[in-house]
């Protein structure tokens, strides 16, 4: 299934995978000696510290960012190496 919320136009560079994602985020919480309480926003962008949860692959949130196939979906599609009009590469 296409992620249509905070993982959309997400996944792993490695191995395809766009359900679940280690997203390195900051936040500001309320801290009293008790421990903490509410918090405002999570923020993240595209330098994050991001691992993949399937294959442990490591790098910038923006290399999770896809426009092109990833590498998985390019070895999945070999079968179109002598299509003109494909859109995987070799």
């Amino acid at each position: 299934m296409e992620n249509t919320n905070c993982l959309q136009g997400l996944r792993c560079p490695r191995c395809g995978h766009a359900d679940r994602l280690y997203i390195t985020a900051t936040t500001t919480f309320e801290v009293t000696d008790d421990g903490t309480g509410d918090h405002d926003d999570v923020l993240w962008d595209s330098t994050s510290p991001t691992q993949c949860s399937e294959c442990d692959w490591f790098g910038d949130l923006g290399d999770f960012e896809f426009e092109e196939p990833c590498e998985a979906m390019q070895a999945e599609a070999s079968w179109h190496e002598d299509d003109p009009d494909s859109p995987f590469e070799e």
